[in-house]
């Protein structure tokens, strides 16, 4: 097993990449064939383990169903790779209709790069997903952290509202749409004024809402 260093940028701080390379067969759905994968294990800005600072640390978050690839690129040797997303419904932020999402890893030749064990989108699969808005591209870029996301369904025929419906029950929704109002903002975030969607930025009465709405919840 190869093992090398790299520096990687990205918001919320600077981060070290670990890559650890390997061999196995990737299946897509036209042959097998073999490839070399390469996990990128970063050292994050914060202990996104905890949920009150990956929220606190993640402009939006919400439930998307993945429609397709949109897009390809390399940063620092590093591939980047983007997707179009349906948005199903939110626990942070207001987004609706189709989003861009901007994930670590991607293809480079014959090597899959991939952000510690996630796995690249899929088109068809709903994810709870955590990410921080890039204004420059306009698009959210996803935090890997293994905490930071969650395949929800595989199913491709189910719609908005039964996927909706679904995400409501789902343990690792309702822990942190509990975490939000407690959440833990990043001292960079606040120090740059870049605390977007922050639960104490909200009005009154929308904080009051989903205040009131856990209560009832029991949450």
């Amino acid at each position: 097993m190869n093992k090398k260093n790299l520096k990687y940028s990205l918001a919320g701080g600077g981060l070290m990449i670990g890559i650890i390379t390997s061999i196995y067969l990737l299946n897509l759905n036209i042959h097998l064939i073999p490839v070399k994968t390469v996990e990128l294990h970063l050292s994050y800005a914060a202990d996104y383990s905890d949920d009150k600072v990956l929220i606190g640390a993640s402009h939006n978050i919400f439930v998307g169903k993945v429609i397709k690839q949109v897009g390809s690129e390399s940063h620092l040797g590093v591939p980047k790779t983007q997707f179009e997303v349906q948005v199903i419904s939110n626990i942070k932020g207001d987004l609706n209709g189709l989003v861009t999402v901007d994930q670590l890893g991607g293809f480079n030749n014959s090597t899959l790069y991939t952000e510690g064990k996630m796995p690249l989108l899929e088109p068809g699969i709903t994810y709870l997903l955590t990410a921080r808005y890039n204004e420059k591209y306009k698009w959210y870029s996803l935090n890997g952290h293994s905490n930071g996301w969650k395949i929800l369904s595989k199913d491709n025929s189910l719609g908005v509202d039964e996927l909706s419906a679904l995400s409501q029950t789902d343990e690792k929704v309702i822990s942190l749409r509990n975490a939000y109002p407690n959440e833990v903002l990043l001292n960079a975030d606040i120090a740059h004024k870049n605390t977007r969607n922050s639960f104490k930025s909200l009005p009154v009465e929308e904080r009051a809402l989903i205040l009131s709405e856990l209560e009832k919840e029991g949450l």
